[in-house]
């Protein structure tokens, strides 16, 4: 993917200036992605980047917990109560992948542990999307080596060497959803706790594609008696990944983002108003996974 580490670190020039998240090496296609996105709501802000012993660098604002974190503390609640959360989830990583999308971009690995929490400038908490390291133009882009990215999360198409497109992401947050929703889905039996994983990449991506297609039918019964419970699917996320299986368009040639938004809740014409009120929601509940807010810096006077 993108490779490199993520550091936090502290400007050794600025004393008392807020920590930023340090990226080594950064790939050049993950920068270049990063930097034609920076107006959109919910991704890092980039605040430096370069070159250091021959390898691409980039600093970003610090960022807080990943969703998984929110995930593993909703378990113990009903499919009911847990939906409603997702909804809020839903939506606002919905309209910020319909952003980086129409800022010519495919995030290309959405995942659990590719959202972070964190602060806008007002100190309200938010969700924003990491790691572009899967990112390719579109339309234009390469073609992306086969499950390259997150395989629990990836579409169905990413078992083959192809362009990816912008149903690609919001297949996977239907998969992010449900995975928030029920917890380990059927098919992550083949995806952790291999030890032999590259031994058996190319059979065990098959079969997840086999059972990822059987889920977006909604044929449940086919899974077996041990995932009886996915009978429960909130109608609106079976809606949402049969959308996502078909891939109707709008007149724009892009996905139906305003269909998928409502079936998430959100009522026609009202986006900002929802997006308010869902980080207003974020800012209550989900203070802790987010980092401490730090007012814009301003240096100290000489």
């Amino acid at each position: 993917k993108g490779g490199g580490a993520v550091y936090r670190a502290k400007r050794c020039s600025k004393p008392g200036a807020p920590a930023v998240a340090l990226k080594f090496p950064a790939g050049s296609v993950e920068l270049e992605a990063l930097q034609s996105v920076q107006e959109t709501r919910g991704v890092p802000r980039l605040l430096s980047s370069g070159y250091y012993m021959g390898h691409r660098f980039a600093v970003s604002q610090i960022l807080g917990k990943p969703l998984s974190e929110l995930f593993r503390r909703i378990e113990p609640m009903g499919v009911e109560d847990k939906w409603q959360c997702a909804k809020i989830l839903g939506r606002l990583l919905l309209r910020r992948l319909e952003a980086v999308h129409r800022c010519g971009w495919v995030h290309g690995d959405v995942a659990p542990d590719n959202v972070l929490f964190g602060r806008q400038d007002d100190g309200s908490v938010s969700l924003y999307l990491i790691d572009f390291g899967c990112a390719r133009r579109f339309p234009g882009g390469e073609a992306v080596k086969a499950f390259w990215n997150t395989v629990e999360f990836a579409s169905v198409r990413a078992v083959q060497d192809t362009v990816r497109e912008p149903y690609d992401d919001l297949e996977s947050l239907g998969y992010v959803l449900c995975h928030g929703v029920f917890g380990d889905l059927p098919w992550f039996r083949w995806t952790r706790g291999r030890n032999n994983w590259e031994e058996t990449r190319g059979k065990d991506c098959q079969r997840v594609q086999q059972v990822k297609m059987t889920f977006l039918r909604g044929e449940w019964c086919s899974l077996g008696f041990e995932w009886i419970q996915m009978m429960k699917m909130p109608i609106e996320l079976t809606k949402f990944l049969a959308r996502c299986l078909y891939r109707p368009k709008a007149e724009d040639g892009m996905p139906d983002y305003d269909t998928l938004a409502q079936l998430l809740g959100e009522r026609p014409y009202e986006q900002e108003l929802s997006e308010a009120i869902d980080i207003a929601f974020l800012t209550e509940k989900c203070q802790d996974l987010a980092p401490e807010w730090q007012p814009e810096y301003v240096p100290p006077p000489p």
